[in-house]
């Protein structure tokens, strides 16, 4: 064998090794990103739980007549009140129920962001586990580069 092709071999075998690398800390790279995405993630679908039941108890409030203390004065005043409520109900109808929908339509996009994160915290534990095992056997190759990278170096000669 030639000396060209000698230096051939260890050319390729250090191509070899640098993408290993490359691709190694490309790896750690994204699963540091991933990991602050998902904390991220997680602060902003947690944000929505507490928002959800003030957005219900103000929807149990629409249309209320306030009690007031007993007498002729206050009767007086609530059922004016209470005529007034049933005088606007064609009005407010429609908006109590958007307003109804709204809330359901929250509350069920917050569970679904909520198991979806769930989801991708699993998914995220088994991509980890991978990247684990990948990263092990990458190790394995460049053991094995590195064993036999001198065997290749060597003449036709000297190997026999």
């Amino acid at each position: 064998m030639k000396e060209g092709a000698t230096e051939g071999v260890a050319e390729v075998l250090e191509k070899i090794r640098g993408k290993l690398g490359a691709q190694i800390r490309a790896d750690l790279d994204s699963g540091k990103m991933a990991a602050q995405r998902d904390a991220a993630a997680a602060r902003n679908a947690s944000a929505l739980r507490p928002l959800l039941a003030p957005i219900q108890a103000a929807q149990q409030e629409v249309g209320v007549v306030n009690p007031r203390p007993p007498g002729f004065h206050n009767d007086l005043i609530q059922l004016v009140k209470k005529g007034l409520r049933r005088m606007l109900s064609w009005y407010v109808r429609p908006i109590v129920e958007y307003q109804a929908r709204t809330s359901e339509f929250l509350s069920l996009a917050t569970q679904i962001l909520e198991r979806q994160q769930v989801e991708l915290r699993e998914l995220e534990e088994k991509v980890g586990a991978l990247t684990a095992d990948l990263n092990f056997l990458r190790e394995q190759l460049q053991v094995k580069l590195d064993q036999t990278s001198p065997e290749l170096e060597k003449p036709v000669k000297d190997r026999t």
